[in-house]
């Protein structure tokens, strides 16, 4: 279970930050394009809100990725948990 939580909080980390750097200020339906609405949309983000979110989204996607295998490797017999090695 703390592999699974590791690995999620690891790779929401790194998506959230990818996200950040590159969609921070990222100006979109410019006037000149899209005609139908006024103005603009500006995607303006806090990085501390934005980790916030995500790292208890990505708590939650973890412990439920990794419950089933758990449940599985907890009901094994050690002898035949041993030999799958």
């Amino acid at each position: 279970m703390i592999e699974s939580l590791l690995l999620a909080l690891l790779g929401g980390a790194i998506g959230g930050g990818l996200t950040y750097l590159f969609l921070n200020n990222y100006h979109n339906l410019d006037d000149e394009f899209f005609k139908l609405q006024p103005g603009h949309v500006c995607l303006q983000g806090d990085a501390g809100i934005a980790g916030a979110g995500n790292q208890s989204g990505q708590t939650v996607i973890g412990f439920v990725g990794g419950l089933l295998p758990a449940i599985r490797a907890v009901r094994m017999p050690i002898a035949s948990a041993l030999r799958e090695l």
